[in-house]
């Protein structure tokens, strides 16, 4: 696994890193990418711009590694948008990436209750 760190506009995403495969450091790494919240959304994401041969806008990281499909999404499968190892990522519609973000949410819950009521150690739920 490979790291590159962040560029970052907002004070709290100073320090940032996108973790990577290493088959895809020298692809990636020539590039500045910058630490960016999803519109609407906790989750942050690495991106980067795109020059005016590339049709300008910004791409993101994911959608670097595993390329864009038409009508698909991208679901990062930890949730974590920062973790873009080929295995962390899969093509996906709306539809299921929505499905994938609540079942991972009511998982955080259940753990959150249950780490609570001492049903699991801490320990068992530190990573």
């Amino acid at each position: 696994m490979a790291r590159i760190a962040l560029t970052a506009r907002a004070e709290h995403n100073k320090g940032l890193f996108a973790e990577i495969d290493d088959e895809d450091f020298a692809s990636l790494s020539r590039y500045r990418w910058y630490a960016q919240r999803a519109p609407g959304s906790l989750t942050i994401y690495a991106r980067r711009a795109r020059t005016r041969r590339e049709g300008g806008g910004m791409i993101g990281m994911h959608q670097e590694v595993l390329g864009v499909r038409a009508g698909l999404e991208i679901d990062h499968r930890d949730g974590n948008g920062l973790n873009n190892r080929r295995s962390n990522l899969r093509h996906i519609t709306h539809a299921g990436n929505i499905q994938a973000f609540h079942r991972r949410r009511h998982e955080a819950a259940v753990d959150a209750w249950l780490l609570e009521q001492g049903v699991i150690p801490e320990a068992e739920n530190a990573p």
